[in-house]
């Protein structure tokens, strides 16, 4: 018989309480009467009261589990006072009541941080709402400027692309560009950049330009000089947006962009630089009368 076969024995009959000796080892005993056990409870604050010092085992456990306050700490101190008779048990391993007690604390603080951060997320999925996004054309006499990134891996390789509708939905200029390695951060500003370039050329003045890039947002419309690792891109679109004419800035998700991100998806083809895309582009024409059709993908915001 081994060691293990002999202590399960030794439970079973209900021998003396390896720990305390002092009585027959039976589970209410090792979680509830023994000395070492009720110092433990002590120890986390947790003791019989008259609603629960004449219940069996069950109803015991069943009373404390449901203290809104204590419930789950005792849940894990009665698992760990469990785990120990085990240790000493099998493997002789004890530990003072003050080590258990604090281990208990601690994971009882792991578990209830776990349920916070998980409710956290289940309230924040809850609260979002199914919104259909779509292209939406600018007001009579402005410009709607879209503008979007790519960046494929592994090589990091960046291309940008966008184009200028007016209030019916007419594409008046388009372009793509294939900016070799960079980041997407650069991508998006350098799309911004060229894109703005376009619609000064062509003479229009007054241009909503948006972008999928919160990031480009926030460099873009920085209220102090922006002074990281994009600076010269920075100055160089600050320049140009204060010329003589009208700019508002705006984040559009990426279902209202589609027509821009087939653009700057299209850039990666091209050899390296600025193109200008046709209007008789077949992919360019198809996300052209998509967009145009009210077309919109739902989306949780």
């Amino acid at each position: 018989m081994t060691n293990c076969e002999r202590k399960r024995r030794k439970f079973c009959q209900q021998d003396t309480c390896d720990l305390c000796n002092a009585a027959p080892e039976s589970a209410e005993h090792v979680l509830r009467q023994c000395a070492h056990s009720t110092q433990v409870w002590h120890e986390l604050g947790i003791s019989d009261n008259s609603l629960t010092i004449g219940l069996n085992l069950a109803d015991w456990l069943a009373e404390h589990l449901q203290n809104t306050q204590t419930g789950l700490l005792f849940g894990v101190g009665a698992w760990y006072l469990w785990k120990r008779r085990n240790d000493w048990v099998f493997n002789r391993k004890q530990q003072d009541a003050s080590t258990l007690a604090q281990r208990i604390r601690s994971w009882t603080n792991t578990i209830h941080n776990a349920q916070e951060n998980n409710d956290k997320i289940h309230t924040a999925q809850r609260s979002k709402r199914a919104t259909e996004i779509a292209w939406n054309p600018p007001p009579r006499d402005w410009i709607a400027l879209n503008t979007d990134g790519s960046v494929k891996q592994p090589d990091s390789l960046a291309a940008a692309g966008g184009l200028l509708r007016d209030s019916s939905g007419r594409c008046l200029g388009a372009f793509a560009s294939n900016l070799g390695a960079c980041t997407i951060t650069r991508a998006e500003l350098l799309g911004a950049l060229q894109g703005l370039k376009l619609a000064w050329q062509l003479g229009y003045r007054k241009i909503q330009l948006r972008t999928d890039s919160t990031t480009a947002i926030t460099i873009l419309t920085a209220q102090t000089a922006y002074e990281g690792r994009y600076h010269s891109l920075w100055t160089q679109l600050q320049q140009l947006i204060q010329q003589d004419w009208e700019i508002e800035i705006s984040h559009t998700f990426r279902e209202g962009n589609k027509s821009a991100d087939y653009l700057a998806n299209k850039g990666h083809s091209l050899s390296l630089g600025y193109h200008v895309i046709e209007r008789g582009d077949p992919g360019l024409n198809f996300w052209l009368l998509y967009d145009s059709m009210g077309n919109a993908q739902s989306r949780l915001i």
